[in-house]
């Protein structure tokens, strides 16, 4: 029997209701993340090999191609500049090759293409916060990534979001595509640090437990006994 295998539960979901898949199993078996290079790291120390500014509320975000309708760039700009008292918020974007030029009430820098995984898991223990604003998605490395650093994430409940980022666990969820709950969001995220830390780590005890490497061999392992076992009493049947 076909088996079919999803990262989300969202995708799971899908699979089950469409023509092509629907008649089959469906497994859902998350991806998985280094932990042993996506992993915490003292934000000061990180900030000051950045460059970054110590004191500054630091907001990242990381796509491919930052202003891909789907990513919610345009809506996350929104949600920040909703903030009442911005202080000291910095957003940082990871993506295009090209310079950011946007227009926002607080300041942004951009680091361009970052293909060194070690600078990348820097650059995450450096933020406050990850933002994923997407309007779709399925379950995106990047939230893994974030959480491995011990970095809580704010975005939207769409697609295999909600899989990972568990309200006032390991971030904080609007209703999907809700500006203004997206900036509440966010302003519920900064304002108890102890609870923002709490967050984080309970993000990266979620990633090991679950979304290590060794989680997704060990449930591609049973599956596969699962099947070789029905197939061999199938056979002797």
């Amino acid at each position: 029997m076909l088996r079919i295998v999803t990262p989300s539960k969202w995708l799971a979901g899908q699979a089950r209701a469409s023509a092509l898949f629907g008649g089959f199993e469906t497994v859902v078996i998350p991806n998985a993340v280094e932990t042993d290079i996506f992993k915490p790291m003292d934000k000061a120390a990180a900030r000051a090999r950045l460059k970054l500014p110590l004191d500054a509320t630091i907001v990242l975000f990381v796509s491919n191609h930052i202003r891909l309708a789907r990513k919610g760039f345009r809506e996350l700009i929104h949600a920040l500049s909703l903030i009442p008292d911005l202080g000291n918020l910095l957003l940082v974007a990871i993506g295009d090759s090209h310079i950011l030029s946007v227009e926002t009430p607080f300041k942004v820098m951009q680091f361009d293409h970052v293909n060194d995984d070690a600078t990348t898991a820097m650059i995450y223990a450096a933020a406050d916060v990850m933002a994923i604003p997407s309007q779709q998605d399925n379950l995106p490395n990047t939230i893994l990534e974030s959480l491995s650093c011990a970095t809580p994430v704010v975005g939207f409940g769409v697609g295999g979001i909600p899989d990972l980022v568990h309200e006032d666990e390991t971030g904080f969820l609007a209703a999907p595509g809700h500006v203004p709950g997206l900036s509440l969001a966010f302003i519920k995220t900064f304002s108890d640090p102890d609870r923002l830390r709490a967050c984080g780590q309970r993000g990266r005890l979620m990633v090991e437990q679950s979304y290590s490497l060794k989680a997704q061999a060990q449930a591609y392992t049973a599956l596969y006994q699962q099947v070789l076992g029905e197939a061999r009493s199938q056979g002797n049947s």
